[in-house]
């Protein structure tokens, strides 16, 4: 008989699939500002030092960056595009799929 190969499916983490999730709601497209801020509340950006009492707009946008690269350039999920100080994050087809592959829970439990 022939031997199928096998293929390794990862799945996007919750955070990941929360920002999916987000983007889908939205409309297929957030500002990053907008997206940070649902990211605040959900602490999923946050202070990660004791020593530090309040994060900087740098330091939250280096959180979400590092959130994003892998969604944009290991998974295609999203596209980040950049126009002068506004940058705004959108839904990719591959984004779209992996939501409905993978679903998603908007009623988290806290």
């Amino acid at each position: 008989p022939d031997i199928l190969p096998t293929y390794d499916i990862r799945k996007p983490g919750k955070n990941e699939m929360f920002i999916l999730s987000l983007l889908k709601s939205a409309g297929g497209k957030m500002r990053k500002s907008k997206l940070i801020a649902k990211l605040e509340d959900e602490k999923i950006i946050m202070i990660r030092d004791e020593n530090i009492t309040e994060l900087t707009d740098a330091a939250k946008h280096s959180q979400l960056r590092a959130i994003l690269d892998t969604m944009e350039k290991d998974w295609s999920f999203v596209v980040v595009e950049s126009s002068g100080n506004r940058s705004e994050v959108s839904l990719t087809e591959q984004g779209n799929t992996a939501l409905r592959i993978f679903g998603v829970d908007n009623n988290k439990k806290k």
